[in-house]
């Protein structure tokens, strides 16, 4: 079996002491970490790392790619979204979108994916099995009276997903788009894992905090005419709302507070931020800043949203803007949320997100990586497990 050395090696956690190496069998299952180097080695210069997790997806809007105008707000977003998928009929370009969009997460070193689903549209490349899915059947419903046909209407589509051997979860689309009513049937059907969009936006805590806002008509078209019960903010309103003996993701997070952090943190340990931050700019012209999670010692992960809002479906991508931004942070704490803490988020660490015996976390190298601070802008990946063959 082979043995594999490189200038770094990152086991999910922590980059490994200079010197380490890693065993590998054919099948690419990892046998065992060294602290030193065997005299047979293979040295690949670089970086040798695990795969890398996207915990937040919406891989069927892949045909949706350059068809949205960025920088106009998350209204403007929604607005076209709506738009676009009423007049979608082309099963053809969705279904290509889809697995075009897949191969390009595969490419860029993805081995697991948080995928939000409305329809059964990834079922086809899913049964694949390229890649891990974590499937999150979407909820929307505005009105407390529609609610049970609204949830009815997501578990039809769970049933989908699990009749065909996938792991799926009915969860709330955001608090904005979620009844008081709905909510409590999500809860009822409650599962291990849950996720919800997060304060993506300005106008949603406006809408909380004041019953004003671009979200006050925006959701009147869809018949809404009793606002939400005012509150601090949205994240104020709803975390009561959730089940909290659930594992919870909270995706975007860009306009969280510390109180709010503070208030989560100190409520539930049980819990994820997930960051998207070139969906964020994107949308919002916003990175969402991850130095309060930081100093409030939230478990952070990493996502990409869609390709409706995004140029590329890539961690390593997401990593380079958040380094851009926030260059203080470190390389180890970004690898970390993109690999053994987005396992822990997705409840795929027995098997993926860190260098660990018997397991097969898809072990990714990087030729370009000079730095344990840097990370390569032209970089290559590659998988250990397919260099060999």
């Amino acid at each position: 079996m082979p043995v594999f050395t490189s200038d770094f090696i990152f086991d999910g956690n922590q980059f490994l002491p200079p010197g380490s190496s890693i065993l590998i069998n054919d099948a690419g299952v990892l046998k065992a970490v060294f602290d030193h180097i065997p005299f047979e080695t293979n040295v690949l210069p670089g970086l040798i790392m695990p795969g890398m997790i996207n915990v937040h997806c919406h891989l069927e809007l892949s045909y949706l790619k350059n068809r949205i105008p960025s920088g106009h707000g998350l209204i403007s977003f929604l607005n076209h979204i709506n738009a676009l998928y009423r007049d979608s009929r082309d099963e053809n370009q969705i279904l290509s979108a889809i697995e075009k969009a897949e191969a390009e997460m595969i490419q860029a070193g993805i081995v697991a994916v948080g995928d939000i689903c409305n329809t059964p549209n990834t079922l086809t490349q899913k049964l694949k099995k390229n890649i891990q899915y974590i499937n999150f059947a979407e909820t929307f419903g505005v009105i407390d009276s529609n609610a049970e046909s609204r949830f009815n209407h997501a578990l039809t589509l769970s049933d989908t997903f699990r009749e065909a051997g996938l792991m799926v979860f009915p969860v709330p689309h955001a608090p904005y788009s979620v009844s008081s009513a709905l909510f409590e049937k999500i809860n009822q059907h409650a599962s291990s894992i849950s996720t919800i969009h997060n304060q993506e936006c300005l106008a949603e805590n406006e809408l909380f905090a004041k019953g004003e806002g671009e979200f006050v008509s925006f959701l009147q078209q869809f018949g809404l005419n009793d606002l939400p019960a005012q509150a601090n903010t949205s994240l104020q309103w709803f975390w009561s709302k959730l089940n909290r003996k659930q594992q919870i993701i909270l995706v975007h997070n860009t306009f969280t507070s510390a109180e709010d952090i503070h208030l989560v943190q100190h409520s539930s340990q049980n819990v994820f931020w997930c960051l998207c931050p070139k969906a964020n700019r994107y949308i919002e012209q916003r990175v969402a800043d991850p130095r309060p999670l930081i100093r409030a010692g939230a478990n952070i992960v990493l996502g990409t949203d869609s390709l409706a809002s995004n140029d590329s479906l890539n961690i390593l991508s997401e990593i380079q803007l958040l380094h851009a931004h926030y260059p203080e942070v470190s390389i180890e704490n970004m690898l970390h949320w993109a690999t053994g803490a987005g396992a822990d988020a997705l409840q795929l660490s027995e098997q993926f997100g860190r260098l660990i015996p018997e397991s097969s976390p898809g072990i990714l190298h990087i030729p370009e990586w000079q730095s344990e601070d840097s990370i390569p802008k032209v970089y290559s990946i590659n998988r250990i497990d397919t260099l060999k063959e």
